[in-house]
Formats: C-alpha cells, structure tokens, sequence
C-alpha cells in the first residue's frame, strides 16, 4: 500500500512526490521526481533527506519531512512554513560555512548542479519542517480517559492527557497534557514517544509508565461511618466523602498510577495491555469483581482500512471531560461530576476517521462504567470528535441505557456530555463543560434529570509555569448519580471554585498545588468533628509523571 503525502516544487528539481510505501519491514518515506529534474539535481537536492530516511528507516523510526510546494513546507498535519523563513537560514548557513572556510554553490542556480563535494550539498535543516512518524487517525481527545490522555483514554500524557493526536506508536487518544494545558503545539509533541520501545516483525513494542502522588490538606479527622467501597461499617481517620481523589487528606497518598505494554502494527493492528491502582482504582472500580478491579485495559483495536476500525475488550471511556489521567487534565483534581461520569467500559467500538481531524464513534457496551453486566441489557454511545491541536480538542459524547438492577422496570437513561478546549492565542486555553442525564423515574413516572456546567480557564505565564482556575455546578436533586446519593431534601446541588498553580520541568513531569472551595444546599460534608456541614475545602500538592 502507499500513501501520497505530497505532490512538491522545488527550485532546483521541480514537481516530485512525496510518498510512503508498505514494506514488510515497515513503512518507508519515497521521493521520486516527477518532472524536469536530472538524477545530478535529483542527488544534491533531495541526497540529504534520503540519507536520513535511510537511517531513521533502519533505526525503526521512518521519517515524513516536511517539503516545498507552493512556497510553504508542508508536513502530514498541514502545518506551514514560509519558503522565505526556510531561504534565510540557507543563506545564514551559506555565510557560516563561507567564514569557516567551507566551499558553497556561489548563487541559487549553482545549487542545482552536480556538487563536488558533499560540503556543497544543500542544508537539510533548511528543508526540513520538523521529524514525524507517519500519523494514524488519532481519536480527539487521552488519551491513555492517551496514552495517554488518554481515551479518556489517556492523553495523556502529560497532563495530561487521559487523556481523551498520536504518533503509530500510541493509540487514538485525547491530545496530550503539554498542549492541554495551554502550552505551543511545538511542545505537545515532547514525550509523545514511549521510552521503551522495540520493533518486533512488522510492529512495535512499547511500554508506557503514568503515576500521581500527592498530600492533601483538608478538615476531615477521625470519624465512623458506611463505607460504600467495602460495603461495612469503618471507622477511619480523614477519608473526605463524595470524591475519587483526594479519597484521604492529611496523608500521603497515591492518586492513581498504570502500567501499560502495546503492540502495533501501524494502520492495521494494536493490542493493549494495562493494569493500574491507586484510591481512583479503590473508588471507583469498587462494583467489580476483584478480578477485574486492577485491569485498566485489555482491548484489540483492528484497522480494516486506515479510516475505519474496530474495538473491542475493556478500555478508558471517551465520556467526561476530565481524566483519571490528571496530568492530562488543567487541574490536579476533578469537577464533582467528572468524578462520577464513566471512567471506563467494556464492549465493541467501531472508529470512522472521516476528516484528518474528525470521527465518529459508535459502540455497545455493558453498561454505565461496567466490566461485568450487571443487568444483561446493553447500552449504547456515540461520540463526534474534533482535533485541531491548538485551535479545538474535544468530544460531543452521547449514552443511551437501562439502568435498571436485573428483574426490575427499565429506568432509561440519557447522558449527553459536551466539552472543548479552546486556545485564545499562545497562553490562554479556556475548557467549557457540559454534562446532562435525563432518567425514568418509575415511581413518579417523570423523567428526572442532571445538569452540570463547568469551566477552565488556564494561563501559560511561561513556557513551565501556568496558572488555571475552575467553576463547576451539579443539579442532582433527585440523587440519580450513585455515588452522589445524599438523602436529603434538596439532594445534591453544588457550587464549586478551584485555583491552580503548575510547574512543568520536563514535558513528562508535572509538580501542582492547588485550592478548592465548594458549598452544597445541603449539610452532606463532614468537619473536622464529624458534623455535617455545607461547606467543603481543601489544598493539594502533587506531582505526577508519564512516560
């Protein structure tokens, strides 16, 4: 199989194409002329990027590079750069070789003749937009909710991902944390590689580490109370209510960490394997047979034409705007609804890539954030993505399900979840959110509902330092999210605010502190004495890292 990249002008050779050809050792960059050119023009032009070709291609690493055409240089992702901007570093380069003594072509067209030595070869920085993989269709996104972000998959990764684009080596996932959170999109492409990697027959094999770790400040002190993870009643010292993370404060804790090994064929074949733990896995995995608990995905994902593939085991959800992976998120910790919006599902996905940055998504699962079916009826989903890294990333998801314990009436389910980073400029990145259920009501025989709008907005101050602050509100009054059952008159029905400060040394490594504040209508919180109060706070510091 070969893909045409490009159709190019050049000065010296004129039109060639730019094309990587299927081989059984891998896909290959080609450049064939295709006009006037002789093969002398052909060699000093285009000697420099073959030869590199060559060596990426046996290192396992085939190179796209971007080309001329039309006085930009292109690359696979559409990205331009002015011919003259290339030019002035040729002739930058002409002057420094000149002052060290290096002989040069004395104009333009002396370029284009055979070269006497290989100093008189054109620069290649100068042609060269930059070094890419050849680029599957990427799932907008972890992403791994890609891997990250990762999915939410995950992005993942740093943070952030998710998670929910990717290089063959990774899977369709969100865009990664490093644009996430409001970084160029230069930078997002950092660390974007695994660190562990090896080519294996016609693919590769590579690895993947993500972990969270942080201390939380918070009010909670010792108290006894039903524990909805293990089904008793405990008495436990800072364990906070309603929340994923931080399930504890006053104590150092481990937020959520993974391991993961894929194979990929690229454009035809991936297999993924992960296992994760951490108080995310302890919350929100609690339903699962224990088996199942610590598996964080195990799925096949088949290609039957580079636009269009099929999935199926258990994997990250596309649902919810904010990862597990929260260094592919804008924050350290999540909206109360993201909290509890599924984290993850076990089904069948089909993949359509109609547009270099758009799919469609449609799949049949077990459930609402089930491994195991609990009631053997299927649900059902839909998500339309959109990845244009730094302009728009994000989903418009869409659930249809029955809800019901096994032998009981059907209780429909509608979730409509809708979120979209948007990049005003170079520093500024703004998150809206929407969530929306809408459930039968058996008893009143009315339709219940949810809704949850949030916003993030983020300041890149520079490269390394951001700043971002969230709002987020939660109408659940009829208790229709599980683990937002307060039993009370008015339910669920929240106001919160959140501060963040980042610091990213190295794409892979994210450090955090952050504040949050949130009342409910309703004393549901707890106190450092045990009472109920309306009031929640708490101060975070964290540090995470994906490679």
């Amino acid at each position: 199989m070969e893909r045409v990249i490009a159709t190019v002008m050049t000065p010296c050779v004129g039109l060639a194409s730019l094309s990587v050809r299927a081989r059984p050792q891998g896909p290959v960059l080609e450049v064939r002329v295709a006009a006037i050119a002789s093969d002398v023009t052909t060699r000093s032009i285009w000697a420099p990027v073959l030869a590199a070709a060559t060596r990426q291609e046996e290192a396992g690493e085939p190179w796209i590079v971007g080309v001329m055409n039309g006085g930009e240089t292109q690359d696979s992702e559409g990205s331009t750069l002015r011919f003259k901007q290339a030019k002035a570093r040729m002739k930058r380069d002409r002057r420094r070789r000149t002052n060290s003594g290096r002989r040069i072509p004395p104009s333009p067209g002396a370029a284009c003749a055979a070269p006497a030595s290989t100093d008189e070869l054109p620069d290649i920085d100068a042609w060269r937009h930059e070094v890419r993989a050849p680029a599957t269709p990427a799932a907008a996104a972890p992403t791994t909710h890609g891997a990250p972000p990762p999915a939410r998959a995950a992005a993942p990764v740093s943070p952030n991902p998710p998670a929910k684009t990717t290089t063959p080596l990774t899977s369709p996932s969100p865009a990664p944390g490093t644009c996430l959170s409001g970084l160029c999109k230069k930078s997002r492409r950092d660390g974007l590689v695994p660190a562990i990697r090896t080519k294996i027959g016609k693919g590769f094999l590579s690895m993947n580490l993500y972990a969270d770790f942080g201390y939380a400040f918070g009010p909670q002190g010792r108290h006894r109370y039903y524990d909805y993870i293990t089904k008793q009643i405990v008495e436990d010292i800072g364990r906070r209510d309603f929340t994923s993370y931080p399930l504890y404060v006053n104590q150092f804790a481990l937020s959520y960490a993974y391991l993961q090994s894929q194979y990929e064929i690229v454009d035809k074949l991936r297999v993924r394997l992960a296992v994760h733990t951490g108080h995310i896995v302890e919350s929100l995995y609690n339903e699962e047979p224990r088996s199942l608990q610590f598996i964080r995905e195990a799925a096949i994902y088949y290609f039957f034409v580079p636009r269009l593939a099929v999935e199926a085991g258990i994997f990250p959800s596309y649902f919810g705007a904010e990862l597990a992976l929260m260094k592919e998120n804008l924050h350290a910790t999540r909206a109360y609804i993201a909290d509890f919006s599924p984290d993850y599902e076990a089904g069948v996905r089909l993949h359509y890539h109609f547009r270099k940055d758009m799919a469609l998504r449609f799949m049949v699962i077990n459930g609402w954030q089930e491994i195991r079916d609990a009631n053997g009826r299927k649900g059902f989903g839909f998500v339309w993505s959109v990845n244009r890294p730094g302009k728009i990333v994000g989903d418009w998801n869409m659930y249809w399900g029955n809800e019901a314990p096994r032998g009981l009436a059907p209780v429909f389910r509608h979730y409509q979840n809708l979120y979209y980073r948007i990049w005003l400029g170079k520093r500024w990145l703004t998150l809206p959110m929407l969530d929306f259920i809408v459930q039968k009501n058996n008893t009143t025989g009315r339709h219940d509902f949810v809704v949850s709008p949030a916003i993030s907005l983020r300041l890149a101050i520079t490269q390394r330092v951001g700043v971002a602050a969230r709002y987020d509100y939660l109408y659940n009054k009829a208790d229709i999210v599980p683990e937002l059952k307060t039993g009370t008159e008015n339910g669920w029905q929240s106001h919160s605010v959140t501060g963040t400060l980042e610091y990213l040394p190295l794409p892979q490594l994210t450090f955090r502190v952050e504040g949050r504040y949130g009342t409910n209508k309703d004393a549901v919180f707890r106190d450092g004495n045990n009472a109920r109060v309306r009031e929640d706070y708490y101060g975070i510091i964290s540090a995470s890292f994906h490679f």
